[in-house]
């Protein structure tokens, strides 16, 4: 059986970067003592802002060698199911890959 709905759910809404939901149970609580003066510059994402040359020169090698037409293949999988713990079947076109989450992981968060 293959999947071609284009409203099945994509390997891309996991892992790309969005504004977190924030639950209304979340309360606020003061910080009091010597944490308040450490400021921390933020973006409007909320994430922290750094300013370090060496992340720059790192980020753009690892843009620079990436591989396009394997980022694009990710973005339009889709996540069929579990197999076992370690293992899951992701789709691609008419193709059904069987993948190690393990090596599939490691890679992923290399070129993060």
């Amino acid at each position: 059986m293959v999947r071609v709905d284009h409203k099945e759910r994509r390997l891309d809404e996991f892992i790309s970067s969005s504004k977190a939901s924030v639950s209304s149970s979340v309360e606020m609580v003061q910080i009091t003592g010597s944490q308040e003066d450490n400021v921390v510059e933020t973006n409007n994402d909320g994430q922290r802002v750094f300013n370090f040359e060496s992340l720059v020169a790192l980020r753009k090698d690892i843009c620079e060698k990436a591989s396009n037409n394997l980022r694009d293949l990710f973005k339009t999988m889709i996540f069929v199911g579990c197999v076992s713990p370690n293992s899951l079947l992701l789709q691609h076109g008419t193709s059904l890959y069987a993948v190690r989450l393990d090596r599939l992981l490691k890679e992923l968060f290399y070129q993060v």
